[in-house]
């Protein structure tokens, strides 16, 4: 484990403050501590796996995006959300004004997403640091990298696209990776960043067993505020965002069975449909967030 004693947005070393305690409801590792900037308001993970040990706690079958088990009632869900949402992906997508089809889906797991857009007819690179779920994904036909940095060489291609569906909450370096990402697209080029929302209703009705807050894996809690900020920061500017209202069911029910609560789907739907309203009517953000950022 290793404890930043700075923020690694604002660079604040001090009013780091407790923020909140949850278990790893996942593989059951142990628990673990948020803390907010007071600075800029970041919550992160800390103390957290450094990075030599951080592979070891995506290392189960149970970790979805990167299995392809449809045993469980969770799982089945899981995938027919995936289904649902890889459409409505490929349809904000194709809405931006970007002529260009080149695409490198960064954490892209078991590779569904880039095969649905591959074949559609863009052109997609993945990045993908587990072993297993990548060699899925090139089974799939996509080309895959363990790291964006193999990637980051002398002549390298520049995209019209970078994807990140819940990923960047897991990068250590996360404001290194933005700088990254500047250089690999293209001037008009588009990073379309999913991220889990800790002020959604569900978060604040699950709290410490809201299941999107996934400790340790998720290592940085963004904010649409801190996620705004750091991408700014590396020379993005945010020029669209879009709700992901499947989210608020599946991590509502998710959480709902960490709770051990009994009707837990009934419960679930009805938590799920409820932040939902509340986004709907701009009281809440939504579960789950698109945020779409321009270079520039």
């Amino acid at each position: 484990m290793e404890t930043l004693q700075y923020c690694p947005l604002c660079g604040a070393g001090e009013g780091l403050l407790p923020f909140l305690k949850c278990s790893d409801h996942l593989l059951g590792t142990g628990q673990y501590s948020m803390v907010e900037c007071s600075a800029c308001g970041l919550v992160f993970t800390n103390p957290r796996p450094n990075e030599e040990n951080l592979p070891s706690y995506y290392q189960s079958e149970e970790y979805l995006s990167h299995s392809e088990k449809r045993n469980s009632m969770s799982q089945q869900l899981y995938f027919r959300v995936q289904s649902m949402m890889l459409k409505r992906k490929y349809k904000l997508i194709s809405r931006l004004s970007v002529e260009g089809r080149s695409l490198i889906d960064i954490g892209c797991g078991a590779g569904a997403f880039g095969k649905y857009m591959q074949n559609i007819g863009y052109q997609v690179v993945g990045v993908e640091p587990q072993a297993s779920a990548r060699e899925k994904a090139r089974q799939k036909g996509i080309q895959v990298f363990e790291n964006q940095e193999q990637i980051l060489k002398p002549g390298h291609p520049s995209f019209d696209f970078i994807t990140l569906w819940h990923v960047l909450e897991h990068q250590p370096r996360f404001m290194e990776s933005l700088e990254q990402f500047h250089r690999m697209l293209h001037d008009n080029g588009r990073l379309i960043i999913a991220v889990p929302q800790f002020k959604s209703f569900d978060a604040d009705h699950y709290k410490e067993f809201w299941a999107a807050y996934d400790l340790p894996r998720h290592l940085t809690h963004f904010s649409h505020a801190t996620l705004e900020k750091a991408a700014r920061q590396k020379g993005f500017r945010l020029v669209k965002k879009a709700g992901m209202p499947f989210d608020a069911f599946y991590v509502s029910l998710l959480s709902e069975q960490y709770k051990g609560h009994s009707l837990a789907s009934l419960r679930g739907v009805l938590v799920g449909l409820w932040s939902n309203v509340m986004a709907v009517l701009k009281l809440k953000p939504w579960s789950s967030q698109i945020f779409v950022f321009r270079k520039g």
